[in-house]
């Protein structure tokens, strides 16, 4: 399959480029620690075969083990971006763009999800964009607020369902919803990660679920009105 083929060459080269910055790291290290060993009066001779061989064991290590992560991240992506790249028809484009959010969603406690919400006549759509992330890097979710100014994204009524569809999203049918409340206040916990507020949604199963909105341009109260308008 020409996709899987993609996915196997771009991790190979991904593979190929990091393992080579271990492996020259790994040349490196052999003469720096003959050096250290000379300076404390034990043997210091650079043993060249074992640093051969220390070096090969690092590249293939290294290689394989980042060939393999790449390969499973870019699988885990693949059916989104497909979703993606197809072009919307005529028949499943919307009048109006779908009003559209990022936001976090706490589980378990302390575990954390990052969601791309699209609020249509007829429901609310949440695409599951990311699993559990930390303050390691507080901006990740830039790449999918601009994802929400795409008029050809937010028109596609049939990608925004099957993106709804991929593992942990969601479709909450208009309905159902009973109530929705905005507030402004941030949320603790958040590691200085930039929200605007949140957003808290009740279904007629008394289900409630708390949306924290990512990035400075979120309007809670704009965001609350057009899901609760369906719009």
């Amino acid at each position: 399959m020409p996709g899987i083929e993609n996915r196997v060459r771009q991790s190979a080269i991904l593979a190929l480029r990091l393992s080579a910055i271990f492996t020259v790291g790994a040349i490196i290290v052999g003469p720096c620690l003959a050096y250290v060993k000379s300076l404390s009066h034990r043997a210091g001779t650079l043993n060249l075969p074992r640093t051969v061989e220390f070096t090969v064991l690092v590249a293939a290590i290294s290689f394989f083990g980042f060939f393999l992560y790449s390969f499973w991240t870019l699988t885990r992506r693949a059916p989104a971006l497909d979703i993606l790249s197809n072009e919307a028809s005529d028949a499943d484009r919307l009048p109006l763009p779908a009003s559209s959010f990022v936001a976090m969603e706490y589980f378990w406690l302390i575990l954390n999800r990052t969601f791309v919400v699209f609020s249509t006549p007829n429901a609310l759509y949440g695409w599951k964009a990311s699993g559990p992330v930390s303050n390691a890097d507080r901006d990740y979710f830039q790449p999918l607020v601009e994802m929400t100014l795409d008029r050809e994204l937010t028109q596609d009524l049939a990608a925004i369902r099957k993106l709804s569809e991929l593992s942990g999203g969601f479709c909450i049918a208009r309905s159902s919803i009973v109530s929705v409340e905005s507030s402004y206040k941030s949320k603790w916990g958040m590691g200085g990660i930039l929200h605007s507020g949140r957003v808290t949604i009740t279904t007629n199963t008394r289900r409630s679920r708390e949306f924290i909105l990512l990035g400075s341009s979120a309007d809670p109260d704009s965001i609350k009105d057009a899901i609760w308008n369906g719009r």
